[in-house]
Parts: C-alpha cells; structure tokens; sequence
C-alpha cells in the first residue's frame, strides 16, 4: 500500500498532468518587456506606437511609429516599478496580438502590420512598416472580428507583399521615401550629417566641373585655333583639370569628415 506522502505525490502530478497548460501560455510575452506611459487604456495584445511624442495604440495603416505590443504577463520586465498609467511593451519576441482579417486571411507565415483599427494588426500587402511574423493561422468572414494569435514581433520595413498596382518605379521611389522616414525618426543627426555632407559634395563637382571645366574646355578650343600657343594652352588646361579634381576632393574631404565627426 502507497504511503500518505506517496498518494500526495501522484496526486499532484496527476492534476499538473490534467490541467490544460495553454491557458497560461496565451498570456505569456516571450520577451523583455519595458514600462511605457500611454495616453490612454490599453489591453493585453494592443499595439502601441508612438507619434508626436506620445505614446498610445496605433491608429495608422503601416505606422512607422509602432513600437511594440501590451503584454500583461511578460516573461521579463525592466521595471519593476512603473509609474502611472504604464503598460508593459515588448518590441521583439513571441507574443499574443490581436488581429483582424480586414487586408485578408492571415496564414502562418505571413507579414503583420498595423491597421488602422486601434491596436490591432492585420496582414501586409504592400511594402512598409511591418510588425512582425504571424504564427498561426486565423480566417474570418467578418473582417472586423478580433482575435489574439501569436506574433513573432520584429518592427522592420518589410519589402514582401508588394502585389498593389504601382509599378516597380513607384513602388522604388515610395521604399525610398519611406526609408528615408525611418531613419530620420531613428536617428536625425545622421540623416542631418549625410545631408549636409551630400550638399558639399554635389557643390563641389557642380563648381569644378561648370567653372574649371569650361575653362579648360576652351582652352582645347583656342589650341585648336593657335597651333603656336598649343604648349602654354596645354599646360593651362591640365593646370584647370588639375585644380577641378582638387576641389572636388577637398568636397568629398570635407564630406568624409563631417560624416565621421
């Protein structure tokens, strides 16, 4: 005959055995979460973005300031101690969102993106500001039905799913403005840097190249015309090249070090 303490054993394990662990997993965020303010309620599997300085649920199709989603039971926390108002966010790891069919079934697989309903993804169709991989599987008829499937959440700029009617041009010209949106909201200084160091460098290949270079052009010219000045033209047109290449490395200098300044 078992013991007391031996039935207790079996007994426990035979209940850990028998109650569904998937209800704890739903609410569980596979990553470190950080404490936000938002400016407003949100849920377990809300998507929060940020806009204009202010943190609150997206609002936007493809948002480019989506920076994570409301994870109640997260795996990590970096503050322990939030302040009024805060919501647990994860920006990367496998975690329960809400979504809704309104850009189509969502397939295992497929890109997720903001919608435009606040909070809640959908599947991406086009280039742009994506959240993450979907998981699993949802379809519904009604295309405002939400429900929470798991995300692998990832915010990048997702080229896949350009099956829209622009043509490649369009759609190139589009990627780069919007990549061009991401960096100037990821970092401002750089994009200032790279500008100014772009201006410099164009204005000095303008300025060599329509000063220096037209002189040098006709000074070939006057050679032509004076067979007998060919030597001291000659050597004023390489003195004319000579000096455009300068300044246009002086420019690509200058540009150089304003970029690693």
């Amino acid at each position: 005959m078992p013991t007391l303490p031996k039935l207790l054993i079996i007994l426990s394990a035979a209940i850990l055995l028998i109650l569904p662990s998937t209800v704890f997993a739903q609410e569980l965020g596979i990553g470190v979460a950080t404490y936000l303010p938002l400016s407003e309620s949100a849920e377990d599997g809300d998507i929060v973005s940020i806009n204009d300085n202010v943190f609150a649920k997206s609002k936007l199709q493809y948002d480019p300031g989506v920076v994570g989603v409301v994870v109640e039971n997260p795996a990590v926390e970096i503050d322990t101690q939030p302040i009024e108002n805060s919501y647990p966010v994860i920006s990367s790891g496998d975690v329960y969102v809400k979504v809704i069919t309104l850009n189509g079934d969502i397939k295992k697989g497929d890109i997720l993106t903001t919608s435009g309903e606040p909070g809640i993804a959908m599947k991406s169709s086009r280039p742009g500001f994506a959240l993450g991989i979907a998981g699993e599987d949802f379809s519904s008829k009604n295309k405002t039905e939400v429900r929470k499937i798991k995300v692998a959440v990832h915010l990048h700029y997702s080229y896949s799913g350009a099956s829209d009617d622009t043509n490649k041009f369009e759609r190139s010209v589009s990627d780069i403005f919007n990549l061009s949106r991401i960096a100037t909201y990821e970092s401002p200084s750089k994009v200032l840097k790279y500008s100014v160091a772009s201006i410099i460098l164009l204005l000095s290949v303008v300025f060599g190249f329509f000063t220096f270079g037209r002189i040098a052009s006709r000074g070939i010219e006057a050679a032509g015309r004076n067979p007998l000045a060919g030597k001291i033209i000659g050597m004023s047109v390489f003195l004319n090249v000579l000096i455009t290449i300068t300044i246009i490395l002086v420019g690509l200098a200058l540009a150089y070090v304003i970029i690693v300044l």
